[in-house]
This record gives C-alpha cells, structure tokens and sequence, in this order.
C-alpha cells in the first residue's frame, strides 16, 4: 500500500495537480514531505518540461545551431591587472 502513495503522488504532480492540493490530499504536514520525499520524475517529465520551456517565448535560449563566441579571461583585465593577480599567486604558493 506504501508504494501507492508514491505513484499516485507523483502521477498526480506530474499531471499538474497544485502542489498545495497535493500536500493536503495526500495528508503531509508539510509541502517538503509531499515534494521530497513522495513525488518522485521521471526522464519524460523533465524532457516535457525542457520542451514547454524552450517553447516558451519568455525564456531567451540560443538556438542549438549557434557556436557560443570564445572569451578569455584576459579580456577582462585592464594592463597591469593582470601582474597584480600573478603576483598574488606567487605569494601563496
């Protein structure tokens, strides 16, 4: 009977249901419990759940075809930054 708590818990969050609801439903005094330990994803709930983000026209993803620009960490550095940072390696080692 245990186990049928964990499966319907987690069918039910991964139908949608509030969790909220949830957590009284299934009678935990605390949403951690009802989160944490009863609700279990699966590898297609969260492949739903990249999908309907990436759909999502709030989210700015780059598309899968852009090559990310290289940056250096040098770049950064103004002159004579970059000797002071050297410097302070040189102290701790």
């Amino acid at each position: 009977m245990y186990v049928c708590r964990h499966t319907f818990c987690s069918n039910m969050a991964s139908a949608g249901m509030r969790p909220k609801a949830l957590q009284l439903i299934m009678g935990h005094s605390s949403i951690e419990i009802t989160l944490n330990v009863y609700t279990h994803l699966e590898a297609g709930d969260l492949h739903e759940a990249m999908e309907e983000a990436y759909g999502n026209k709030q989210y700015d993803f780059y598309p899968f075809t852009r090559v990310p620009e290289h940056v250096s960490i040098d770049d950064d550095y103004e002159e004579g930054e970059a000797d002071m940072y050297e410097e302070a390696d040189d102290d701790v080692a």
